[in-house]
């Protein structure tokens, strides 16, 4: 296995996550119609559009393919898929955060893994990581604040 393989497998990985954030953000949404704490998860998943943008450039400029097949986080997204589900706020929020951290864990585990390339390690730091942690605090506002 080669370096540029293990990148791209990592990138498509991360694309991956990415993506599905944008499809999970998208269902959380609808749950959120009236909420003032609406445009905030707007600006996340529009985070979240940018990374998966980000990521598809990468992979395209090793010469990779972007992968194309996504849906929510997986167990997060049928929690927003079930209409007759009545999601409180509340909860909605903690399961975001929770997909968050996920997504912090596997930039943090590309990080730490010595086969992944300096430049896909380079774009994780300046470009990926840093919403990651942002996202993690606004959820953390919103959570205290939607007891």
């Amino acid at each position: 296995m080669n370096a540029l393989w293990l990148s791209l497998e990592t990138c498509n990985r991360l694309l991956r996550d990415e993506a599905s954030a944008v499809a999970t953000y998208d269902l959380a949404l609808d749950r959120f119609r009236r909420s003032p704490d609406r445009q905030i998860l707007k600006r996340i998943r529009s985070d979240h559009q940018e990374s998966l943008l980000s990521l598809e450039e990468s992979i395209v400029a090793a010469g990779g393919l972007p992968e194309t097949s996504f849906g929510p986080w997986e167990g997060f997204g049928n929690a927003f898929e079930d209409p007759s589900s009545h999601l409180e706020q509340s909860l909605a929020l903690e399961l975001l955060k929770l997909g968050e951290a996920h997504e912090l864990d596997d930039y943090e585990q590309a990080l730490a893994d010595v086969r992944v390339a300096e430049g896909v390690k380079a774009i994780i730091r300046q470009n990926l990581l840093p919403p990651i942690k942002r996202h993690l605090e606004a959820l953390e506002s919103l959570t205290l604040s939607n007891p």
